[in-house]
């Protein structure tokens, strides 16, 4: 690729990844992994008949309504005793229980670690509840194999810009790798479907190149670089993960580290190749429109 072509991968990379990201934003929101409609029970009735129904045997969180108000969740990790009513016995709604249905899913796992389940909020009223197993649903999927994707593809344009000739980061790469990079080659190749060696090359290949020609690259590169594609195979592949808080903790870290990942490589190559110098898509936010949590009711 020469040198008066290096801008344009720069500026393409970030503005498909942006458009992306957008994309997401607003098509794939908390709603769309929610579960509704909402099953409450009453701040009347008493907590040993509620945690004995069969209509919530398989709940660990149920929400509380007072009238027609949603007034708090009954935790079952935290009672210490069933006898009495579930007024005494719920935790009352918050702020930090809530979340909007329209908030983009992007945004949401960055902060989806800080408690096991968040009300949903819809048109001012609670009608859907979120927990760790609602994470393991399609649209969740997409959002961290797209930033996981993403990050990959930017891998092999740093590459590309750093080390133009094959040749160049061959070196890096075993020679079992190199056979298989050429191997993979061939075939397409010969079934008439021109890509670059470099496109051939597995993630774990285009971590093991980055490493050897970007000395600066902190000591968490490789670590970091091995979680993410740990992530990337659970998902890609209909893993389970996040199934209880620790595991849930990880999930967000590592999509946090694809992030951070995606921000620093994104730079080199605007830096290296002299770019323009516009915002790091994988560190943009995008905020709800909606104001659904501001006018949740509240119990009288």
């Amino acid at each position: 690729m020469s040198e008066g072509q290096s801008p344009t991968i720069v500026r393409t990379s970030e503005d498909m990844l942006l458009q992306t990201l957008q994309g997401l934003a607003f098509g794939v929101q908390v709603r769309h992994i929610a579960t509704t409609p909402l099953s409450c029970c009453s701040v009347s009735d008493s907590v040993e008949a509620v945690l004995a129904a069969d209509e919530w045997k398989l709940y660990s969180q149920i929400p509380v309504r007072e009238g027609d108000c949603t007034c708090g969740v009954l935790e079952r990790s935290a009672l210490r005793d069933v006898d009495g009513l579930v007024r005494q016995a719920m935790k009352p709604l918050d702020d930090s229980m809530l979340v909007a249905a329209g908030a983009p899913l992007t945004d949401f796992l960055q902060i989806a670690a800080g408690s096991t389940y968040r009300l949903v909020v819809d048109g001012g009223k609670v009608n859907g509840i979120i927990t760790r197993s609602d994470l393991q649903k399609l649209p969740v999927r997409i959002v961290i194999f797209t930033f996981v994707t993403n990050l990959e593809l930017l891998m092999a344009d740093v590459i590309r810009s750093f080390a133009p000739a094959p040749a160049e980061w061959r070196q890096y790469l075993s020679e079992d790798r190199r056979e298989r990079v050429k191997s993979k080659f061939d075939q397409l190749s010969r079934s008439d479907f021109y890509v670059d060696e470099l496109t051939c090359t597995d993630f774990c290949d285009k971590r093991t190149i980055l490493k050897g020609f970007l000395n600066d690259l902190s000591k968490d590169f490789t670590k970091d670089l091995k979680q993410i594609e740990k992530l990337r195979n659970s998902v890609f592949h209909a893993g389970e993960y996040a199934q209880n808080q620790q595991e849930l903790a990880v999930l967000v870290d590592q999509y946090e580290r694809a992030r951070r990942w995606t921000n620093d490589l994104q730079r080199r190559l605007r830096e290296h190749t002299g770019g323009v110098k516009t915002p790091i898509a994988a560190g943009t936010t995008f905020e709800a429109t909606d104001d659904d949590v501001a006018q949740a009711e509240r119990p009288a």
